[in-house]
């Protein structure tokens, strides 16, 4: 105080209106590393050497605020530190912010970290921020930096060349992605490869970010690329559709297409041909297929080649659009007439419906061939526009049916047989001829069975021939039939058995009769064998004792009537046999037997018998009912005349066969001639109107006779 030292605080008693000169120490020394800093007075004055004019009671503060030291420490002299080395004093609101200035390229160092004295510890950063808490002193570390190798065949890698870290520090690398080397040609990064302290090894893009902790090297990565454009010709103003164009890596394969088939403006059709390139001999998988492939191992410009087609019409003739048509797989319904397009030199399937059934059901349009040859599917070879005509024929629906509808028998149509089926339904050409026919016997079982009875218009024939003109039904009729057996015990077939008026001889006989109908069935009283035999009807087997009986046929039947069998004698006596014409005779001469010339017969037998004829040996001549050249007529008759009778040229001619005398064969009575009673036997000869030769001629004549029983 007024140049003099003075402890504080200080106190004095000055005169007013004096002047003083007052000095405050502007740094003031505390503990080690600590000081104060004059900051200015209390009345707010700051300077700290001043003048006070005593006037009044005065009463002055130095303020001080407190410092401590901070010191910044670089032995090895490395990097460039900031601030730079030296002591900082620090107040409470200070904040010191230090960098070691690292890497030190120059060098090959790198800042490890500081070392701390006083209140700041040891550090790994080469920062730090110092606060005012107490004295204290950092001093810089150092270490070898590590290099990284970066290189790159192409384009400007950042960074380049040798890079030198720290270890652990993150290196951020990076390169153009896309070097062209003219416009179809260009490197593609596809990443990098490291080695050595690098992390991570390796990368897929032309940005890295890698942290390095030892000696190291970075490579970016190329790939070549090539362009390839797709395009097409010889399509009129159609524009195909194709796919495939951009870049590709090199020898790798690139997948190209082009439409098979393209439309022009005017509707004309062009077809995929072939794949040509720029430059040429681009290896194309096929270059065939508008779809394919194309090894990349230069730039290409592909072309699709298209040429004209050729334009396909099928349509049928008369048109009608009943029916389907057939193109190359495709079936198109409802059309009388379609179009397609095809690439020349192909050959096309085609084919149409063989009936065309008309909406009714009764008509019908049939194929009948096509204008360029052929009756189903065709193949065309397709060099031009062309036309293929289906021709058909108006037709007509047919049916064919057996009623009732059983599938037994056949069913024939036009040499064609159809067996278990009762209906045939097809459809006829107008104008054709079919001949039809049905079985007549359809067998259910053994014992039962459909008999064809007529057709329903009334045509009785099972076969028929028909015409057609128009839509045509046939009903075939049948009605059921029971087998009705009759048989005779023991099995001889001397007799007869007769069923509703059928005469059947045998021993046994099989009638078919119709469903509920009524059956009249009879059976011979006396069966008489050729000599001696006899069988006599007793009764049937089920019970009746009359030989004829009526059935229903309401099902199938089986009769047995039974015979007793007996012996009988059957002798006949002849007062002559021979007559001898005595005369000569002409040509075309006749000759009748004279009142005692006729052969007396007697019947010695012990029943009736029948006589009967037959020419066993015509002498060289032939016989007939009229003479002729060497052909004679011999007549005959049986009666009980003493004169001779009149012959009846029909009636009485003897034949080369056997014929039994009836009521109007030979006369009247060589039928039923009783036991013990004799006929005569009158004979007249018609000579031939020629002869091959004159002479003596002998005939044979055969006399038969046979039991006669009602």
């Amino acid at each position: 105080m007024d140049g003099v030292d003075e402890a504080s605080p200080y106190s004095s008693t000055w005169t007013g209106g004096s002047v003083h000169q007052v000095v405050a120490f502007d740094t003031i020394s505390g503990a080690a590393g600590e000081r104060f800093v004059f900051i200015g007075w209390s009345d707010g004055d700051t300077l700290s050497n001043r003048q006070i004019l005593v006037s009044s009671d005065t009463n002055l503060v130095a303020n001080y605020i407190r410092q401590v030291a901070a010191g910044i420490f670089n032995d090895e002299n490395y990097g460039s530190p900031a601030p730079v080395v030296g002591t900082y004093w620090l107040s409470a609101d200070d904040t010191l912010f230090a960098s070691a200035g690292s890497p030190d390229d120059e060098n090959r160092k790198y800042c490890t970290g500081f070392i701390g004295a006083g209140t700041i510890a040891d550090g790994t950063t080469d920062t730090l921020s110092i606060a005012p808490s107490g004295a204290g002193a950092i001093f810089w570390q150092w270490n070898e930096l590590l290099p990284l190798y970066i290189s790159s065949p192409y384009g400007h890698p950042a960074p380049a060349g040798t890079v030198w870290c720290a270890p652990g520090e993150i290196v951020e690398a990076s390169v153009e992605s896309t070097i062209y080397t003219g416009s179809d040609s260009r490197h593609i990064c596809v990443g990098w490869n490291g080695t050595g302290g690098i992390s991570p090894a390796d990368g897929n893009s032309n940005y890295a970010s890698i942290t390095i902790t030892d000696t190291a090297s970075l490579s970016w990565q190329w790939l070549d690329q090539y362009l390839l454009t797709v395009s097409a010709i010889g399509c009129g103003d159609a524009i195909p559709s194709t796919l495939g164009d951009g870049w590709y890596f090199a020898d790798s394969t690139a997948d190209i297409s082009a439409g098979g088939e393209v439309v022009s403006s005017d509707a004309t059709h062009y077809f995929f041909d072939i794949w040509t390139s720029c430059p040429s001999g681009a290896p194309f998988g096929d270059e065939n297929s508008p779809a394919t492939s194309i090894t990349m191992d230069n730039p290409y410009s592909t072309l699709a080649n298209y040429e004209r087609g050729a334009r396909l019409v099928v349509k049928k003739s008369p048109y009608h659009s009943q029916g389907w048509i057939f193109i190359d797989g495709g079936t198109y319904t409802d059309v009388g007439s379609l179009f397609v397009w095809r690439r020349t030199g192909d050959t096309v399937q085609a084919a149409v419906s063989t009936i065309d059934t008309i909406s009714d059901g009764d008509s019908a349009y049939i194929f009948t061939g096509w204008n360029v040859g052929g009756t189903d599917t065709i193949s065309l070879p397709i060099t031009s526009d062309i036309g293929a005509v289906a021709n058909y024929l108006p037709a007509y629906r047919s049916i064919i049916t057996k009623i009732p509808a059983e599938t037994l028998g056949v069913l024939s149509i036009d040499d064609s047989a159809y067996t278990h089926q009762s209906r045939y339904d097809d459809y006829w050409l107008s104008g054709s001829s079919h001949n039809i026919s049905v079985s007549v016997d359809d067998y259910i079982s053994s014992d039962r069975r459909w008999k064809f009875v007529g057709w329903g218009d009334g045509f009785s024939s099972p076969s028929r021939s028909i015409t057609i003109t128009s839509p045509e039904s046939l009903s075939a009729m049948y009605l059921k039939q029971f087998a009705i057996a009759v048989a005779k015990n023991p099995a001889e077939d001397y007799g007869s058995i007769t069923i509703d008026g059928n005469v059947f001889y045998g021993d046994s006989a099989l009638f078919w009769a119709f469903e509920d109908s009524t059956v009249n069935i009879a059976v011979s009283g006396h069966d008489v064998a050729w000599y001696c035999s006899l069988y006599t009807f007793i009764n049937w087997a089920d019970g009746p004792a009359d030989s004829q009986r009526v059935v229903m046929a309401d099902t199938s039947h089986s009769f047995t009537a039974n015979y007793a069998g007996d012996t009988v004698l059957l002798s006949i006596n002849l007062s002559s046999n021979a007559w001898n014409i005595p005369d000569t005779m002409w040509l075309d001469q006749t000759a009748t037997m004279s009142s005692g010339d006729e052969i007396v017969i007697t019947n010695n037998s012990t029943l009736p018998v029948q006589f009967g004829l037959m020419l066993s040996d015509g002498g060289g001549f032939s016989w007939g009912y009229l003479s002729g050249a060497d052909k004679f007529v011999l007549r005959a008759q049986f009666d009980d005349s003493a004169v001779p009778p009149a012959f009846s040229p029909s009636r009485d001619f003897v034949r080369g066969t056997l014929l039994w005398a009836s009521e109007n064969i030979f006369g009247t009575g060589g039928e039923n001639v009783p036991a013990g009673d004799t006929e005569n036997l009158w004979l007249q000869f018609v000579s031939p109107t020629s002869l091959s030769a004159d002479g003596d001629y002998t005939l044979k004549l055969t006399l038969w006779a046979r039991i006669r029983l009602p």
